[in-house]
C-alpha cells in the first residue's frame, strides 16, 4: 500500500497459523525514511471437526446436547452456536461462548432434532480487527432419553470396612440395555471422584473402606450414546451397627433435688463410628414409643407417675443398634425427707456403748400409694466431712440400730427415701 491514510487494512486469508510479516516506511519530497521494524501477525484457522456430541439426559425428564470443545491451533474455540437442520434451513437455538477446557452441556431442549453444533473461533489480526471463521459441523438426529428424572442412590447395607450400594432409575419404554457408572470419592483425599464400577447391575458391595471413615458416592445412568446427569452424592461409613447402651438407671438429677430422669453409659462397642444421639422408648399400650432423643447421657421423661418402661438405643451416622435392656421404674413425685429422731431400743433389748437406735415415720408420696419405699441411713463423725452408709443396703424398716461406734463420740445421721417397683 502507498498513500497518505494513517492505517491500512489488508483483509487476508491463510493457511492455518501462516505469518504475516508488515514494515511501514514515510516518504516526502525529500526521499524515503528507513522501515519500520517489521509487525508479525498470525490468522488462525478454522476449528478442527467437532467431536463428542451426545444425547443427555437432565433432570424433570428434560434432555439436551452436550459436546467436546474443538480447540484450533493450540487455541480453544470462543464461540459456539446449536441449530436445528431442516431440510432448507437451519435454526439457531442457542448460542455462546465459551473459553474453558472440558464438555459443555445444553439442557432443556424440546425441539426435534437432527441437531448441529458450530464451533467458530476469533482472531486477532490487528488491534481493531476481527476475522471469524466457520466451524466443521456434526449433525445428530435427536431421540429421547430411555429414562426420566436422574438415578437415585441408596445404601443397602454396611459393615466394618465395606458397604453395598444399590441405584435406580425410572424406566421409559426403549429395547436398549441401560448401564450405570459408580464413583467414589474420600473427603480426606480433595473428595475428587474416581470410577469404580460400569455395568448394567443395580447394586454393588464396595469393600476396603477404611472403618468409621466418610466416603461419597454417585452413580449416572447410560445407553447408547445417552448419558443422564449424575445423582446427588451419597455420604456413607463403613462401619457397623453399635452395641445397646449399658448400666440404665432412673434418678433424680442434681444430687437428688432435680426431676426424676434416666441415665446409662456409653455402648461397649461403638461399630467403628462415634455415636452421635440416643433414642429413648417406652413401652406404652399402644406399643414402643419414641419419646426423645439425646446426644448426652440422660433424659428426663414426661412426669406421668406410674410404673413405666424404658428402653435407650445409641445411633451413628450409619445405623442404629439394638435397644438397651428394658428398665421398669415407680415414675411418681420424690417422697418427703422422713423425720429421723433417736429412739428406744426394741422391748427387752439394751444398747451397747457403741450402738445407737435410730426411727423414722414412714413416707409415701400421695401418687405412688402402692409402691415400695426403702429406706438409706448413713452418718458421720463430728467433725468429718463424709457420710458413710450405716446399713449394708436400703431397709423397708422404719427403724434401725447402729452398731460399731466410738463410745462417748458424738454422730450425725440422716435417712431417705426410696420409690420401688411393686413386685411383680
Amino acid at each position: 500500500y502507498e498513500g497518505a491514510a494513517p492505517a491500512f487494512r489488508d483483509l487476508v486469508r491463510s493457511w492455518p497459523d501462516a505469518a504475516y510479516s508488515y514494515t511501514a516506511s514515510v516518504v516526502t519530497d525529500a526521499g524515503e525514511s528507513d522501515r519500520s521494524a517489521p509487525l508479525e501477525l498470525a490468522c488462525a484457522g478454522a476449528p478442527a471437526e467437532m467431536r463428542g456430541v451426545r444425547e443427555t439426559a437432565f433432570g424433570g425428564g428434560w434432555s439436551g446436547l452436550s459436546w467436546d470443545r474443538a480447540g484450533v491451533a493450540g487455541r480453544q474455540p470462543q464461540f459456539y452456536e446449536l441449530s436445528t437442520v431442516g431440510e432448507y434451513a437451519r435454526k439457531v437455538v442457542w448460542n455462546g461462548v465459551a473459553e474453558e477446557t472440558g464438555p459443555l452441556q445444553l439442557a432443556s431442549l424440546r425441539e426435534e432434532g437432527p441437531w448441529a453444533v458450530d464451533a467458530r473461533v476469533n482472531s486477532m489480526s490487528f488491534a481493531s480487527q476481527q476475522h471469524q471463521f466457520p466451524s466443521a459441523e456434526a449433525a445428530l438426529p435427536w431421540r429421547p432419553a430411555p429414562w426420566s428424572g436422574l438415578p437415585a442412590l441408596r445404601l443397602a447395607e454396611a459393615d466394618r470396612g465395606g458397604v453395598r450400594l444399590g441405584w435406580s432409575i425410572d424406566r421409559g419404554p426403549t429395547d436398549l440395555a441401560i448401564g450405570f457408572v459408580l464413583e467414589m470419592a474420600d473427603p480426606k483425599e480433595g473428595a475428587r471422584f474416581v470410577e469404580i464400577y460400569r455395568g448394567e447391575a443395580e447394586d454393588r458391595a464396595v469393600t476396603g473402606l477404611a472403618c468409621g471413615a466418610e466416603y461419597l458416592f454417585r452413580v449416572k445412568a447410560f445407553a447408547g450414546r445417552h448419558v443422564s446427569s449424575f445423582s446427588e452424592a451419597l455420604a456413607v461409613y463403613a462401619c457397623g451397627g453399635p452395641s445397646p447402651p449399658v448400666d440404665l438407671r432412673a434418678c433424680r438429677l442434681d444430687e437428688g433435688a432435680g426431676p426424676l430422669a434416666l441415665t446409662w453409659g456409653s455402648p461397649e462397642d461403638a461399630g467403628g463410628c462415634p455415636v452421635e444421639e440416643y433414642l429413648v422408648f417406652e413401652d406404652t399400650a399402644s406399643g414402643r414409643t419414641l419419646l426423645g432423643a439425646t446426644d448426652g447421657h440422660e433424659f428426663a421423661p414426661s412426669p406421668e407417675a406410674g410404673l413405666r418402661r424404658f428402653h435407650v438405643c445409641a445411633a451413628t451416622a450409619q445405623a442404629d443398634c439394638g435397644a438397651s435392656a428394658a428398665l421398669s421404674a415407680w415414675w411418681a413425685s420424690a417422697p418427703g425427707p422422713p423425720v429421723l429422731r433417736q429412739s428406744e431400743p426394741a422391748p427387752g433389748a439394751e444398747l451397747l456403748p457403741t450402738e445407737v437406735a435410730l426411727a423414722w415415720d414412714p413416707v409415701v408420696p400421695a401418687d405412688a400409694e402402692n409402691a415400695q419405699v426403702y429406706y438409706v441411713v448413713q452418718g458421720k463423725e463430728e467433725g468429718s466431712e463424709m457420710y458413710v452408709d450405716s446399713t449394708s443396703r436400703p431397709i423397708r424398716s422404719t427403724t434401725v440400730t447402729v452398731g460399731g461406734l466410738q463410745p462417748h463420740a458424738r454422730y450425725e445421721f440422716r435417712v431417705g427415701a426410696l420409690l420401688a417397683a411393686p413386685s411383680g
